[in-house]
């Protein structure tokens, strides 16, 4: 998503003011970490409010919490590293599956005025390989993975369990002119209305959806696990008169498991639920997990 957040180029001038002395020695300097993991990750990390101003980092913090929420089903959200990168750094080929469900980066870097190659956020294909052609035509480079540039000001948002890397980065070794960017982690909460219908009378009747789901799901002779956010709209009376899938991460240990008819099942079950009535109608976001 470009031209995420508005003020973003107040964020980017303080990361120029930050190094624009170096000359001029300054304890604000001697806040970068040296993240050197041979084999996985080479850059420069600190925490944000060292550099950034704070007025715009909560601001940044505030809008990056809201549209996880309405558009992942995700409310927790780990406060992003600001980390630099100039000649030299990277990230090899990992996931961070047990970080969180996605992960996000922002990017502060002035791409188009960059003067380095690499830097990309580079994620590989999750389909399979074997038994598609795929293994069976030649292929490099963007057959196997897609790379997304750090344009700037850009939100980049992909599924924590994909393999992902940072390209080498080559050029420069001034950090003005390097990749500069702030990186977390969005996870789940439970579920979250909006409108009349208060959360605590409405927990009931999806706790009694989950109970129903997991037994059913478990009689299946396939393994499922992952998560799919829903949203509703759920009218005065407490009818659902909407359902639609905010996110979809369900994956399968076997592979002619039939993942369609569970999702079909479940956009059913939830069609079909009957909420308590309230003062007006509501919007409700319900993430279902199956580990």
């Amino acid at each position: 998503m470009d031209g995420f957040f508005p003020d973003a180029a107040e964020l980017r001038a303080a990361v120029d003011a930050h190094f624009a002395s170096p000359f001029t020695p300054s304890h604000t300097q001697q806040i970068w970490n040296y993240w050197y993991v041979p084999g996985a990750y080479t850059y420069l990390r600190t925490e944000p409010q060292k550099v950034l101003p704070v007025r715009a980092l909560e601001q940044l913090y505030q809008a990056l919490r809201e549209w996880a929420l309405w558009q992942l089903g995700c409310a927790h959200f780990s406060p992003p590293i600001l980390s630099l990168y100039v000649n030299g750094c990277g990230q090899e080929a990992h996931n961070d599956a047990e970080n969180g469900r996605w992960a996000y980066v922002l990017s502060l870097t002035q791409w188009e005025h960059r003067q380095f190659v690499g830097g990309e956020t580079q994620i590989f294909h999750p389909r399979p390989y074997w038994e598609t052609p795929a293994s069976a035509t030649a292929g490099a480079g963007p057959k196997f993975y897609d790379l997304v540039e750090a344009r700037f000001n850009r939100l980049i948002v992909f599924d924590d369990r994909l393999v992902h890397a940072v390209p080498r980065l080559q050029g420069t070794m001034d950090p003005r002119h390097g990749r500069v960017v702030l990186h977390g982690h969005f996870r789940e909460s439970g579920a979250h209305f909006k409108g009349g219908l208060e959360r605590e009378r409405a927990m009931p009747t999806l706790h009694a959806l989950r109970a129903n789901l997991a037994s059913r799901l478990a009689a299946r002779r396939d393994t499922f696990f992952g998560v799919a956010t829903l949203r509703l709209e759920i009218d005065a009376a407490g009818a659902v008169i909407q359902c639609r899938v905010l996110t979809d991460q369900f994956t399968a240990q076997t592979p002619d498991a039939d993942l369609d008819g569970v999702r079909r099942e479940i956009i059913r079950e939830l069609s079909e639920l009957r909420f308590p009535a309230a003062s007006a109608s509501s919007i409700a976001v319900v993430p279902l997990v199956f580990n």
